[in-house]
């Protein structure tokens, strides 16, 4: 989860919960892209305070879909979706895609409907909201 990643760059750059909150949202993670000095300076700031965290989820999610490609073929997954608080840093979906080999994309509401930035969190409500039809 992304939780941890706002702990670890609040904690490594001395910033507030709402501050790493923010520098992952609007700087985030390497985007190779990028042509700011500052911008991409901050971005592999964040990589190298987080670069333990991003390892183990990309090991976890490889492990998943591992399994389901093995246990149910039929089911394997095509492309990945994030949602919650990972969602909202900057670039996780390029650095998810790369680690793991399928298309991530970060869950949005339709374009219509948004109203904020917190679109990655609703995600996750919508998800469990979803596990009691599912019985």
């Amino acid at each position: 989860g992304g939780g941890s990643l706002v702990e670890k760059v609040a904690r490594a750059l001395g910033l507030s919960h709402d501050e790493a909150t923010r520098v992952l949202a609007e700087h985030g993670l390497p985007d190779p892209e990028c042509r700011e000095p500052a911008r991409r300076e901050i971005q592999e700031a964040v990589a190298d305070v987080t670069s333990q965290e991003l390892a183990e989820l990309a090991e976890e999610l490889n492990k998943t879909v591992a399994f389901v490609r093995l246990k149910y073929p039929d089911l394997a997954p095509e492309r990945l979706c994030l949602f919650g608080e990972g969602a909202r840093v900057k670039n996780a979906a390029l650095h998810v895609a790369g680690k793991v080999g399928l298309p991530t994309d970060v869950w949005r509401l339709p374009q219509a409907e948004q109203r904020d930035g917190g679109q990655g969190a609703l995600g996750t409500a919508v998800a469990l909201s979803t596990l009691a039809w599912t019985r």
